[in-house]
C-alpha cells in the first residue's frame, strides 16, 4: 500500500499596507490588510530537506510583493495568490486564503471584513 503524508503550513495574522479596493479613496489613502494562508501537501515520506516542503521565506516574500499591488476585488487578489503560490510547488493540494480590511470605509462600522476562498488542486 502506497501512502502519503498531508502538511499543512499556516502564515496567520500577517499585516500588509496596500491600496486594494473599489473606492477612490482606498486607492489614494490604502489600509491596513490581514492576511492568513493555509497550504497543505503531500509527501510521500518524511520531510527532511527544503526540497521535501514548503519554502514559507518564499511564500512570505511573494506575498509581501503581491499585496503591493493595487487591485479592486479582495476575491481577485486571493484567487491570483492561490495560482501564484501553487505554480511554486506541484506537492500542494489545498490552499486557503483569507483576506481581511482592517478598517473598511463603512461609516461607524466596527469589526473587519474580507474574504475567504480556496481551492484543491490535483496532481493529474
Amino acid at each position: 500500500m502506497k501512502t502519503a503524508s498531508i502538511y499543512t503550513i499556516h502564515l496567520d495574522n500577517l499585516s500588509f499596507f496596500g491600496f486594494h479596493g473599489l473606492y477612490p479613496e482606498e486607492k489614494k489613502i490604502g489600509q491596513w490588510f490581514e492576511l492568513n494562508l493555509k497550504i497543505q501537501f503531500s509527501s510521500s515520506g518524511t520531510v527532511h530537506r527544503m526540497d521535501d516542503t514548503i519554502d514559507y521565506t518564499k511564500v512570505y516574500a511573494y506575498l509581501k510583493e503581491r499585496m503591493k499591488i493595487s487591485t479592486p476585488l479582495l476575491e481577485t487578489l486571493a484567487h491570483q495568490m492561490m495560482d501564484d503560490i501553487f505554480e511554486m510547488n506541484s506537492n500542494i493540494i489545498h490552499i486557503k486564503i483569507s483576506i481581511f480590511k482592517q478598517q473598511p470605509p463603512i461609516a461607524q462600522f466596527q469589526g473587519r471584513l474580507g474574504v475567504s476562498c480556496e481551492k484543491n488542486y490535483t496532481n493529474e
